[in-house]
């Protein structure tokens, strides 16, 4: 008698191999994309540390404007006459606000705390709320 496998059951075992490929493919595909609110989530979040941050290590205050309607925002130290930092929101994500005022500020003393405006990040997969505490100055998602 000799050992090993016949064709048939080689065959058998590849077209299930070529079935399980095939399925997982697409979601190996995915795993490193993001979603545009997480990355919309991600960069503000870190602007809004970053600029507390800086507010803390300059010693003044320093604001963070967002105009929903361009989708654009800028930091300013309080003695800047211009910008420092300027940016845009990632393609497909729609900033609004609580309660609806013109733009959202949100300004970080030298102390850390800080004030602010709610700021609502719209795209197809859902939103996300994004202000920050104000005695902390620690930006919160909701």
């Amino acid at each position: 008698m000799t050992r090993g496998f016949t064709l048939v059951e080689v065959v058998v075992v590849l077209v299930i191999l070529a079935i399980v490929v095939g399925a997982t493919a697409p979601a190996l595909a995915n795993i490193g994309s993001e979603d545009p609110s997480t990355a919309a989530t991600r960069e503000l979040l870190s602007l809004l540390r970053d600029t507390r941050r800086g507010a803390i290590d300059l010693g003044t205050s320093v604001s963070i404007v967002v105009d929903p309607r361009t989708g654009r925002y800028w930091v300013t130290p309080d003695e800047a006459t211009q910008p420092t930092h300027a940016g845009s929101m990632p393609e497909g994500v729609r900033a609004s606000l609580i309660p609806t005022v013109e733009r959202a500020t949100f300004v970080f003393d030298p102390r850390g705390v800080a004030r602010g405006d709610s700021l609502v990040l719209r795209t197809a997969e859902g939103y996300v709320t994004i202000d920050v505490n104000r005695w902390t100055g620690a930006p919160r998602v909701r």
